[in-house]
């Protein structure tokens, strides 16, 4: 079966490819709807982060190679963000590492890559964010780390960034003892 994001997907990445070894512009590109062209940002929310990360692997074993270690890679870490943020609450390293592997192969994400949307498959950096922001009120650089890594959430897809940051403002207006959140699971 065939969908259309993943050609728009692999077109979107040699695009995102195209730019980077050219310099040219990624914010809007006749190449697209000529000679009236397209404003990436606008049509798409600008997710070029997963774009670039995948640019040297596409380099380095073509189009298709590339693209397949890319998963393997967004697939990995999933599963080590997940870890992440359970060990940062407490959970045994076992069942922490189980548990990231069941997260990484859940209906959901499978469904996103199979569909080829990898950026909506991509949540290791919301992983970050939210274990280091469970540690944000001890410390300003977990604030700082967490910060960055809502940023990259932002980056990768716009969407996961609009629903963290709510939901992060209202922990932190609610936690009446900052860092404590790990210490309830």
């Amino acid at each position: 079966r065939y969908y259309v994001d993943a050609w728009g997907t692999q077109w979107f990445y040699w695009f995102t490819e195209h730019a980077m070894l050219y310099r040219d512009e990624v914010a809007k590109t006749s190449m697209f709807f000529y000679p009236w062209g397209k404003d990436v940002y606008s049509h798409t929310g600008g997710n070029v982060l997963d774009a670039a990360l995948d640019a040297p692997l596409r380099a380095l074993f073509g189009p298709v190679v590339g693209y397949n270690v890319f998963v393997g890679a967004l697939i990995l870490s999933n599963i080590w963000g997940m870890r992440r943020l359970l060990a940062e609450l407490g959970v045994s390293a076992f069942s922490a590492w189980i548990t990231g592997i069941l997260f990484a192969f859940n209906p959901f994400l499978l469904t996103e890559l199979r569909d080829g949307r990898p950026t909506q498959a991509m949540l290791v950096f919301a992983l970050l964010f939210w274990a280091y922001f469970l540690r944000a009120g001890t410390s300003r650089k977990s604030a700082l780390i967490s910060g960055f890594f809502l940023a990259l959430t932002g980056l990768t897809y716009w969407y996961y960034a609009i629903l963290a940051a709510p939901a992060a403002a209202a922990l932190f207006v609610f936690d009446r003892e900052p860092g404590a959140m790990k210490n309830r699971v």
